[in-house]
């Protein structure tokens, strides 16, 4: 096969991944299993084979040692190597389920003694120890990873075990387990030795996905030349640059500086503006690389300047409002309130209007359907200008929801004689190049995953509209005759 990355050293990046040859959208770049699989930090027990989560004791019956949820258990990330390492231990089954938050860090461990190999890749990794130092996450890891581990008779020094849990916070994947998770202690964490060199940008050039065996897949998401970095975004690409700056400086130790941070209108997109009071123009920062709410805000028409504190008091005032809200109605009249404020791409107003979509997936009434098309079409316009590539997993769920909203729609109206044969037929055709579109953005989801589930179900969908044509056009050409 041939070559698609070679790794490459610099002071900015450390190790990172470059483009080997020129890569067309959509094209193979990396497909990985995972070095370790296991739980957050502030997590819930697990099956060492295959993730279940497990609320009573059941071991493994050939270590005794490795929680496992039955003797028929598929899973095989519970390794012999790992299984005959385990078993030598004084350490318990039911200490992993007192303490889940040990299990990915000991895992990690384990490689150390039956794996020498990628013991030493894995410490390749970067940790940040020096910037950890004493810092709040290192006691919360001492008390709750390498004390535990000490009373557990495990032969590790605390250096080591910060280490571990530090290159564990900078570079494992977030990843889904077997069973619907519902809660952020739920999902667990992956650990990836070659996908964690790719560089972070904003704006990525990388779509990924992990099937039911933790097997990632990294794809381009645009054309990629030969040279160019590999880019995968460590943080959240629907939140304003204040949020995703943060997390990026809290948890992985650089302030990004990249064109989307770089810009105060965020590419346009206006994700983080507000609304002029004066002209009801937007305001964005003026010094977006700087503490955004320590600088000032400046509107685009009038010029307009406030503080960024104020800014900041909005926005947490926002935040609190979108999650005091039980239906439907009340959401209306939340987003009217944000609308005074803030600008209309807001990420804040995205998310509310992402939750409302969801509610209003039990309705069915004309008006509700027309609000959920509206919804979607305000939601897929700002994902346009996110520059997500030609491979987004959120524009193609929201393309979904608009093609089953307008498709609804017209089937309502052709019921009720509000349509005639050929308005049908072209409510469906727009409905089906809507769909087309949702389903170019959904091919590449594992099948197993909630995603490629809906693109099974997309397929499914266009096969029905297509049949449902072909029905009304039969009809037309009768009627001509």
């Amino acid at each position: 096969m041939e070559l698609t990355t070679v790794i490459k050293r610099n002071e900015i990046y450390g190790r990172y991944l470059v483009a080997a040859k020129d890569l067309k959208p959509g094209e193979l770049i990396l497909k990985e299993c995972p070095l370790q699989v296991g739980p957050q930090t502030q997590a819930m027990a697990m099956c060492f084979n295959c993730t279940l989560y497990m609320a009573s004791e059941r071991s493994c019956e050939v270590c005794g040692k490795a929680l496992k949820c039955s003797v028929n258990c598929k899973g095989k990330l519970h390794t012999r190597e790992e299984c005959d390492t385990l078993s030598r231990m004084i350490i318990k089954s039911e200490d992993f389920l007192k303490a889940p938050q040990i299990i990915l860090p000991l895992r990690c461990l384990l490689l150390k003694q039956y794996d020498a190999k990628k013991w030493a890749e894995f410490l390749e990794l970067e940790s940040h120890l020096k910037e950890r130092k004493d810092s709040p996450i290192w006691f919360i890891h001492k008390e709750g990873v390498y004390d535990v581990l000490k009373k557990l008779n495990v032969d590790v020094d605390e250096e080591l075990v910060q280490t571990i849990c530090g290159i564990l916070d900078v570079n494992s994947f977030e990843v889904r387990p077997l069973f619907a998770a519902t809660t952020p202690q739920e999902c667990l964490r992956g650990v990836y030795l070659k996908a964690a060199l790719m560089a972070h940008d904003c704006t990525p050039n990388t779509h990924l996905s992990v099937d039911f065996t933790f097997e990632m897949t990294i794809r381009a998401n645009r054309f990629i030349p030969a040279g160019e970095t590999i880019f995968y975004n460590y943080a959240n690409g629907l939140q304003g640059s204040a949020e995703r700056r943060k997390h990026l400086h809290v948890g992985k130790y650089f302030d990004c500086t990249c064109k989307r941070c770089g810009d105060g209108t965020e590419l346009q997109s206006f994700l983080s503006s507000l609304i002029c009071t004066s002209c009801k123009s937007l305001i964005s920062c003026a010094e977006p690389l700087k503490d955004i709410y320590s600088s000032d805000w400046i509107c685009g028409k009038c010029s307009k300047t406030i503080k960024g504190n104020l800014v900041e008091n909005t926005i947490n005032h926002s935040k609190e409002l979108i999650n005091d809200y039980s239906n439907l109605q009340e959401a209306e009249g939340i987003l009217e309130k944000l609308k005074v404020t803030l600008g209309p791409n807001h990420y804040i107003i995205l998310e509310l209007k992402q939750n409302m979509i969801s509610l209003l997936g039990n309705y069915d009434g004309e008006l509700e359907i027309k609000r959920k098309i509206a919804l979607c079409e305000e939601l897929i316009s700002v994902l346009r200008l996110l520059d997500f590539g030609d491979i987004s997993r959120h524009l193609g769920i929201a393309l979904y929801e608009l093609h089953k909203a307008k498709s609804q729609l017209v089937y309502e109206a052709y019921n009720c004689n509000l349509v005639d044969v050929c308005q049908y037929l072209e409510g469906l055709q727009e409905a089906q190049n809507i769909l087309k579109e949702s389903m170019k953005h959904l091919l590449y989801e594992p099948k197993c995953s909630p995603e490629g589930k809906l693109a099974q179900r997309a397929m499914n969908d266009l096969r029905v509209l297509r049949g449902t044509s072909s029905d009304l056009e039969r009809i037309l050409t009768l009627d001509c005759a």
